[in-house]
């Protein structure tokens, strides 16, 4: 199959319940005597929301921490590495779609290239499958296949409902005594957000490992926080009702069209679902 040709894209919904304190920081308020350290970021209408920046690089750091990565070049190495050889440093294969599924930075992609051809005896270590499908993955310019959206507050919310509180935290200087008392503003507890992520399709196998390995993601997600604060009682989430749906490209006489189909169908197990 043509890896390099779009199939379709499948459309992951669902809400994010706030269930401790988020701090999501945003531009400080100012300088002035009492403002808060950390602001949470807001639309221009005033309401909080979570940048889809900031839930991707939480997802894909609680990834690599897991595949014991410590940087993009190594995520790519990894993307392009065998079963075999993966299995022999102690990394699960499913890690190897990292890179293609958070992206793989920019350079790394012209850097991996140049090493691949002055580093002959670590491809003679890859099997001619495994070549074949790092080229095919590598030809999509090291786009990241999944995008994620900003998540706005739920419509049905009634806006003129309070979303933040400040929350007082202090340190204290272990030798002086000395207090430090400052206003941080968290989302409350109970907040609704949209969650919206569009995955690209180029092949139907790996599609159902990128949601295998997306999946995983978000469980380590439940379990640690998002945003600031984490060690401190801030940023538990709680993910819902998520559900996907596939969008094919489907060709017709010299034009082409988009239709939902159910070629891929995946269930999540990091959330609840309502009945």
């Amino acid at each position: 199959m043509d890896q390099t040709k779009l199939l379709g894209k499948i459309i992951i919904s669902g809400e994010i319940i706030v269930q401790t304190g988020l701090a999501i920081g945003g531009n400080k308020a100012g300088i002035e005597i009492g403002a808060l350290d950390n602001p949470v970021i807001k639309t221009h209408h005033g309401e909080p929301y979570i940048p889809g920046s900031s839930l991707k690089g939480k997802l894909r750091s609680l990834l690599a921490r897991a595949a014991g990565s410590n940087s993009v070049k190594k995520d790519v190495e990894i993307s392009k590495s065998t079963n075999d050889a993966l299995e022999k440093e102690g990394i699960q294969p499913i890690y190897k779609y990292i890179a293609p599924l958070f992206g793989y930075g920019a350079g790394e992609i012209k850097i991996h290239e140049d090493t691949d051809q002055t580093d002959q005896t670590e491809q003679t270590e890859q099997t001619e499958q495994t070549e074949q499908t790092a080229e095919k993955r590598s030809n999509r310019k090291g786009e990241a296949l999944l995008k994620v959206r900003d998540a706005f507050l739920k419509k049905e919310k009634d806006r003129n409902e309070k979303f933040t509180e400040e929350k007082m935290e202090n340190s204290i200087h272990r030798l002086t005594g000395v207090a430090n008392p400052r206003p941080i503003e968290r989302v409350l507890p109970g907040t609704v957000f949209s969650l919206d992520m569009y995955l690209d399709v180029y092949d139907i196998d790996e599609a159902q490992q990128h949601l295998q390995l997306l999946d995983l993601a978000l469980q380590l997600l439940t379990d640690d926080y998002l945003g600031g604060g984490g060690s401190r009682g801030n940023g538990k989430v709680e993910l819902t009702n998520l559900q996907i749906t596939y969008k094919k490209l489907i060709p017709e006489g010299e034009t082409i069209y988009i239709k939902e189909d159910n070629e891929i169908a995946y269930t999540f197990n990091c959330c609840k679902h309502e009945n």
